[in-house]
């Protein structure tokens, strides 16, 4: 494998296209991440088409308002601080093979 994975034939072209565009909104994130810090530490920020478009200590208000104000548009959500949060989510292959066992 060439490093990328392989894309599904049956996505459709706006999954693809919101992917890229959150992927474009993620990177403007970190590229301005020490402003972020500077700015808004602790506290959460949305981005869409490579701008901040709103903050908020409340996550759920936050999410509550963009959506509402936004829609479906492909927004990249972070809380802002210096050690990024580490989730670790199990496959499902992963969980069902261990059930069967």
């Amino acid at each position: 494998m060439n490093g990328k994975p392989k894309m599904n034939p049956h996505l459709s072209a706006r999954y693809i296209a919101n992917r890229r565009a959150n992927e474009l909104n993620r990177r403007y994130y970190y590229q301005h991440k020490s402003e972020f810090l500077r700015r808004y530490k602790n506290k959460y920020v949305a981005i869409s088409e490579k701008r901040l478009i709103d903050v908020d200590e409340d996550r759920i208000k936050l999410l509550d308002r963009v959506f509402e104000d936004f829609g479906e548009t492909p927004v990249f959500f972070a809380h802002v601080t210096s050690k990024p949060r580490v989730v670790h989510i199990p496959s499902y292959a992963l969980v069902r093979s261990v059930r069967r066992a």
